[in-house]
């Protein structure tokens, strides 16, 4: 391209293409640069596991090199031991997680409250689950009866109606919390009588 300039000479000028960069293109070469620290991270941390394994392995041949044979034997038992604790507390902590999951399902709570109130005993774990239901029932009341506040609804007590214990199983989650706002007597003895 040329260009005239003050003294009406013509000055040549380059036309430069400047590269466009979307924002899809800086994401697919950061993603493209993690994805290569992330193989030589996993090249690195395999190399020094392998290392360490055989550290670990040689430590131990040198331990019982200089053990006699009933001190090899306490050392065999000893790590069968462990071996097995370690597989008990893992039997014990699956065991727990499906008791609590259980329970969560039977109290009609979300799945999601698995890891508050997973404990080490199936009693805590239910007295957990109680507190959490009266609770997580507690807030929802409150603002289930907010929200009808907010648009000018001052809902009263009684239920129009009668429901009975098959019409209250077949309730879902938001019918039953109706029930509760309106007639919380009702709502309290069909969950008595549902949990019998």
């Amino acid at each position: 391209m040329e260009q005239v300039n003050e003294t009406n000479e013509v000055v040549e000028t380059q036309e430069t293409e400047t590269p466009t960069i979307t924002q899809d293109s800086i994401k697919e070469m950061i993603a493209s640069a993690l994805a290569e620290k992330d193989k030589e991270l996993d090249r690195v941390r395999n190399e020094y596991g392998k290392k360490l394994k055989g550290k670990e392995q040689e430590l131990q041949s040198i331990k019982t090199a200089n053990m006699t044979e009933a001190e090899k034997q306490a050392q065999e038992l000893e790590d069968a031991r462990n071996k097995l604790t370690e597989k008990e507390r893992i039997l014990m902590e699956r065991e727990n997680k499906l008791f609590a999951l259980d329970a969560l399902a039977k109290a009609d709570m979300p799945q999601t409250f698995l890891d508050f109130v997973t404990s080490d005993s199936e009693e805590v774990t239910t007295e957990k689950i109680n507190k959490l239901k009266s609770t997580f029932d507690a807030e929802v009341q409150k603002a289930v009866d907010d929200a009808f506040k907010n648009k000018g609804r001052n809902p009263g007590k009684g239920t129009g109606g009668t429901v009975t214990a098959v019409d209250f199983a077949k309730m879902d989650y938001t019918q039953r919390i109706e029930l509760f706002k309106k007639d919380p007597d009702l709502y309290n003895t069909l969950v008595q009588a549902e949990n019998n």
